[in-house]
């Protein structure tokens, strides 16, 4: 059993409606989970869990939720080179004090799968189906996507390339809009170890995001000041890291 509170307590510098918008974010979290671990040998487990977390909002109560899970996960290695694990859940989430907010009632999961055919060559594919919070209406957001790595050493095993790709979209069940983002980003990286506690990666990523709104508008504070937000972008990024263990 746990609790969590999340709060802003230095906000007296702010504009008033920024503000009001601040402390709306703010909630309280009281959540309990039985959790069983049914393992089979070293290399084949089963979870099964029970979850129920409740959050209450401070100030906006139209966003106050009650989540239950029924969850079963797995870990299993299905041969030398391949190995599998993932999460299923059965998840119903309602708002008892908003009654325009759609509930939800459906599967939560993510699954992972590793194959790694030679000792220097690694591939990992994803997939998931989860339910997140928004951050401005009460309701929820349905997040699904799909990615997949290939991570290779070459030549010796200080040199190393990576390769990632993934899709994710996210639909907005909400009561005042319904709005549909797709993001696919990819990214490589390149790293070299100059020594075992020194390692130098360079990597480049791209991220393009697309709505079917053009704009997403919000209004905060007691006077309702409109905030107009562009959902989609086109990102590209490139770094330069030096990591050093001690």
């Amino acid at each position: 059993m746990n609790r969590k509170t999340f709060s802003f307590p230095q906000t007296g510098h702010i504009e008033s409606n920024f503000r009001t918008y601040v402390h709306d974010q703010a909630w309280k979290e009281r959540a309990f989970a039985v959790a069983l671990t049914q393992r089979f040998s070293s290399d084949h487990q089963i979870r099964y869990g029970l979850m129920s977390t409740k959050r209450h909002y401070h100030t906006n109560g139209i966003k106050n939720f009650d989540k239950y899970f029924l969850r079963v996960g797995f870990q299993t290695q299905y041969s030398a080179i391949t190995r599998f694990q993932g999460n299923f859940s059965w998840l119903h989430q309602v708002f008892p004090d908003n009654a325009q907010a759609k509930s939800f009632e459906g599967p939560d999961w993510d699954l992972s799968a590793q194959w790694q055919p030679l000792r220097h060559s690694l591939w990992v594919l994803r997939g998931w189906q989860k339910v997140t919070d928004p951050t401005e209406n009460g309701g929820y957001i349905l997040d699904s996507g799909v990615g997949v790595s290939w991570q290779h050493h070459w030549w010796t095993d200080r040199f190393s390339t990576r390769f990632k790709w993934s899709y994710q979209s996210k639909s907005y069940h909400m009561s005042s809009h319904d709005r549909h983002d797709d993001l696919r980003s990819a990214e490589v990286v390149i790293g070299y170890d100059f020594r075992p506690s020194v390692r130098f990666e360079l990597s480049y990523q791209q991220r393009k995001k697309t709505s079917n709104q053009l704009r997403d508008i919000f209004f905060i504070g007691s006077e309702r000041e409109a905030v107009v937000r562009m959902p989609g972008y086109d990102q590209h990024q490139m770094q330069l890291t030096i990591k050093v263990q001690i």
